[in-house]
């Protein structure tokens, strides 16, 4: 039952298509070997088919193998967000977006969250509690000087945003506060389907330059389900906020 699994896996992300198609073909190949229907020249030919099937498999998986073992840590730590985050913000029917105050967030993708409500889709938001215990510890994390009360009104600025956002369409808009001071924080699209993305920015202390970028999806299995999980503990742990 897993190999089945990982099978439909790989066929539904578009990996290893080819090695099932020469596997598909050899069985078949056999079966009419074995059972007289198949001709020498038949045989012959769908052979070779195979073996070069099996050939370029191999020669893409060296090319797949050697860019692996020369890539360097800046191919996983990326200093920024890639240029694939406005695609996939775009694309996405699922959005969710944390972080501790989500101020330069909202207003910058507010009408890519207004176009996206219009079109039917979900948006799910959680920030740092504004009267939570939790403020005071991520405050002290900023390298730049801000007081508890300025990150506060940051939040509800935040809050006021959305809620002007989602005038009409509140039951699309979802925003959960958090008494925990984050990690890190997270875009991410459509995290139950087989393009799902997980964007991770980790938060540093008190530095002026920033920490790195992660970017995550299904096909990296292990890691994708750890902040999927992480993602889905946060927000079933805060509390749900009226807009």
């Amino acid at each position: 039952m897993k190999v089945l699994k990982t099978i439909w896996r790989d066929i539904r992300q578009g990996e290893n298509i080819d090695s099932y198609v020469a596997i598909i073909a050899a069985l078949s190949l056999s079966i009419l070997s074995i059972s007289g229907f198949a001709n020498q020249g038949l045989l012959a030919s769908v052979t070779l088919a195979v073996l070069a099937l099996l050939a370029i498999t191999n020669l893409g998986n060296r090319h797949r193998l050697d860019a692996v073992l020369n890539s360097n840590s800046d191919d996983i730590l990326m200093q920024k967000n890639p240029e694939t985050l406005q695609a996939d913000l775009e694309r996405a029917k699922e959005l969710w977006l944390f972080g501790y105050n989500l101020t330069r967030t909202i207003v910058n993708y507010s009408t890519l969250i207004d176009e996206k409500l219009e079109h039917g889709g979900k948006v799910k938001v959680l920030v740092l509690d504004p009267s939570g215990e939790a403020l005071l510890f991520a405050t002290q994390t900023l390298y730049y000087p801000m007081t508890v009360d300025q990150h506060r009104e940051r939040i509800n600025a935040s809050l006021a945003n959305l809620r002007e956002i989602a005038k009409s369409k509140k039951s699309s808009v979802e925003v959960r506060l958090i008494d925990y001071p984050l990690a890190f924080g997270i875009n991410a699209m459509d995290i139950s389907a087989s393009n799902g993305r997980i964007y991770i920015k980790t938060y540093e202390y008190k530095s002026k330059t920033q920490g790195p970028h992660l970017l995550f999806s299904p096909r990296d299995e292990y890691w994708y389900d750890y902040y999927k999980g992480q993602l889905l503990a946060l927000w079933n742990d805060a509390k749900p906020y009226d807009l």
